[in-house]
């Protein structure tokens, strides 16, 4: 590699850890309402020994107390014992209260333990908390009081049990309810062995039989689009009247806000239901069809049919990946056919497409214009490209206003814009063509969708909202803070992957190659799904996993994928893993690393994939366990979900 090409890939790798770390960075600096807890001077946080409660419960004072023995030699009556903790904290040694203050995180109540001298004595602290649970870090250097290991906790002050440290691994108690994945995974070797060995057989055959026979044998990648749409057709039309009508996240709420536009004419403002914060596109389009279908079917049988709408977007999203595979791999139809197998049969859009929600609809437009931006990318600078430019703006524009996430693409629309017209023939119109093309891309989004932001702007004094804001809601959710090991454990999505909770890692992986929370169905007699198929998707998965990071890793470093439009392509994907990082921070609840709020950048991770597994396979038998492996992947990703009975 050249100096010219280590500088290239030196600044590819600033700008994707840029894009990855900025929001995360500058949430941790300037934001005092994160509540990312830390050990100091030998001191852990602990709170009681709960089990992890996957229910929402409301902003009311949540009380807990700790205990223990401490012991003051002669010279320690001097210390001071700090207590962090939020937000009300009382301080009794030997009966008698020493301190009662409001705390926070950041600045710990100090208390003066000279008047109660040497000797041993008794230190209990009370907590409480009205957005989660009443957590403790307390320490005082002599006479060497930390908390952690010794200290006892009640949330009653009758029964008594040691603390919990914070940074131990935490589950849910639902998670044990399904056998570990890697038992499920080895039980079901015998079924996925005869699909492994079908395409392992039938990649080493065509590649010895010749060229000529092997293109004739093997389907083309608009075959296997073709194949995997109808495939979720199918799909849906099975799960039609099999699959209960409110099975899905937040179902009757997405529903209340479809019939409030239905009903009412007009656009509900954020606070008037628990997900009418969401942009209106999907409510709208869906309160069309509600109206169509209102007093001729019965209720219930509405309810499914309204189920199509994200069913049809996923559909739909397979044929913009196709289409983004063509221009980012136009010699190699071998890559777009990995590509439209790992973003059309992933498996967080398969589930996601089964209920009632805006994701899907999001996801298809934000798809459209990563495809738009990539065709843009491989066009010639004529006449025409500036309607083609136009028209990812409209597409951005439509993914704006069926969910804000979508914003988190401005960037990579911008950079097709000008990375297209920067290289102009005529270097006096480069800039004066940027700006006129950046003018119709922004503009055709802003006139599509900034009416909408405008209107929050009136009512509300922000274009964004949330349910999750403070002052916004009066609930939370476990675990209600973060430590440190939430954002680099992982592990427990391959084990217990059901309600995989312990880190943001396994919340997002066991979220993405499976229904890591069971479309918000607990129970397992509840939950329709094919277990032992889903729950060996966790495994599965390690090998295109692997390819997109492999894909992101090549895309950083040669010229000739970054030419392509796949360095766009991962500093997306860092864009969005940064904003889930710092959603993650900014809300500490369970559910808050979700993998679906990435389905928007769904192009990515599959063209990605497609490039890193292309650079596994360049080897004939390496190339025949891909094949293998990626066949036995998405025979099991389709079939998890085709309810059979």
């Amino acid at each position: 590699m050249g100096l010219q090409s280590k500088t290239r890939a030196l600044f590819a790798i600033l700008a994707f850890l840029t894009a990855l770390l900025a929001l995360p960075a500058a949430t941790l600096l300037f934001n005092e309402d994160v509540i990312l807890l830390r050990p100091s001077r030998g001191a852990e946080w602990i709170g009681p020994d709960l089990p992890f409660s996957m229910d929402a419960f409301k902003a009311v004072p949540q009380r807990a107390a700790y205990r223990t023995v401490y012991n003051a030699s002669p010279g320690q009556e001097s210390a001071v014992l700090e207590v962090s903790a939020r937000t009300a904290v009382a301080v009794y040694i030997d009966g008698e209260e020493a301190q009662g203050a409001t705390g926070a995180w950041e600045r710990p109540v100090r208390v003066d333990l000279a008047p109660y001298g040497a000797g041993s004595h008794d230190l209990l602290i009370m907590v409480e908390n009205v957005s989660g649970i009443p957590v403790l870090l307390a320490r005082s250097a002599p006479p060497g009081i930390r908390t952690g290991e010794g200290w006892e906790a009640s949330t009653d002050m009758v029964s008594w049990s040691g603390a919990r440290p914070l940074s131990a691994a935490e589950y849910a108690l639902e998670s044990r309810q399904f056998r570990a994945a890697y038992d499920v995974f080895l039980s079901e070797l015998p079924f996925l062995a005869p699909v492994f060995l079908a395409a392992f057989a039938w990649t080493i055959i065509c590649s010895r039989k010749g060229s000529a026979l092997s293109r004739r044998l093997t389907p083309g990648p608009r075959l296997v689009s073709l194949v995997i749409m109808a495939g979720l057709a199918g799909l849906a039309a099975n799960n039609f009247w099999k699959l209960p009508p409110m099975v899905g996240f937040d179902q009757i709420d997405h529903l209340e806000y479809i019939m409030f536009v239905a009903m009412e004419g007009t656009l509900p403002l954020a606070g008037d239901g628990f997900v009418m914060y969401h942009s209106p596109l999907y409510y709208m389009k869906s309160a069309l069809v509600y109206l169509a279908f209102d007093g001729i079917v019965l209720e219930e049988t509405l309810h499914r049919i309204l189920r199509l709408v994200p069913a049809a977007s996923g559909i739909l999203m397979v044929e913009a990946i196709y289409r983004a595979a063509k221009n980012a791999f136009p010699e190699r139809g071998d890559l777009q056919s990995l590509a439209v197998v790992i973003g059309g049969l992933l498996p967080m859009n398969i589930y996601l497409s089964r209920g009632l929600g805006n994701e899907m609809l999001s996801a298809l437009f934000s798809s459209c214009t990563i495809a738009a931006g990539l065709w843009i990318l491989r066009s010639p600078l004529d006449k025409k490209i500036l309607a083609k430019i136009t028209l990812m703006g409209v597409f951005f524009g439509l993914a704006l206003l069926s969910k804000v996430t979508a914003v988190l693409l401005a960037p990579f629309v911008a950079a097709a814009v000008v990375i297209k017209c920067v290289f102009a023939e005529r270097a006096g119109e480069r800039f004066k063509k940027a700006a006129l093309a950046m003018s119709l891309s922004f503009g055709a989004a802003f006139i599509i969708s900034g009416w909408y932001y405008i209107r929050n702007m009136i009512h509300l004094g922000k274009p964004f909202a949330g349910n999750w804001e403070p002052g916004a809601a009066d609930w939370w959710q476990f675990p209600s803070y973060r430590v440190l090991e939430h954002l680099y454990r992982f592990g427990e999505s391959l084990v217990y992957p059901g309600f995989s909770i312990g880190s943001f890692w396994d919340s997002f992986y066991s979220t993405m190659w499976m229904d890591g929370f069971f479309s918000g169905v607990p129970d397992p007699a509840l939950n329709y799904w094919n277990h032992d198929l889903m729950l060996s998707g966790p495994w599965l998965a390690i090998l295109p996993s692997l390819g997109i990071v492999i894909g992101i890793a090549a895309s950083l470093k040669y010229r000739e994928a970054a030419n392509a439009g796949l360095l766009l392509l991962a500093l997306c994907v860092a864009l969005y893993f940064g904003a889930l990082i710092d959603f993650y921070l900014k809300v500490p609840f369970y559910s808050a690393a979700k993998a679906t709020y990435t389905s928007g950048i769904t192009v990515c991770y599959a063209l990605l994939g497609a490039l890193g597994l292309g650079a596994l396979s360049r080897w004939l038998w390496v190339r025949a366990v891909v094949n293998g492996w990626i066949s036995s992947w998405a025979v099991y990703a389709y079939g998890a979900y085709f309810i059979l009975e």
